[in-house]
């Protein structure tokens, strides 16, 4: 296996460990955006920043899935090259 594959490999599991815990983390505030809701305890800003907060978590998920779809597309194209 060549060094740069390999780095490629350990970036790809990298990615796949912060979309776990970008899961983790989205799925925490849209609890507590629910039980929020549901008790009738909220207000404009604590709602807005719930909603920040689970858009943001989305979207790192989001960015994640595309690098890693880059990377192994990289790797195939390359792969292709050498033969």
């Amino acid at each position: 296996m060549k060094i740069s594959s390999f780095i490629r490999q350990k970036k790809i599991e990298w990615l796949r460990w912060r979309i776990k815990r970008n899961r983790v983390w989205l799925n925490y505030a849209m609890n507590t955006y629910n039980r929020i809701a549901i008790e009738g305890r909220w207000d404009y800003s604590t709602l807005q920043l719930l909603e920040w907060r689970i858009n943001r978590y989305d979207n790192k998920i989001l960015l994640y899935k595309a690098k890693i779809v880059y990377l192994t597309e990289e790797e195939m194209s390359k792969r292709n090259d050498e033969e």
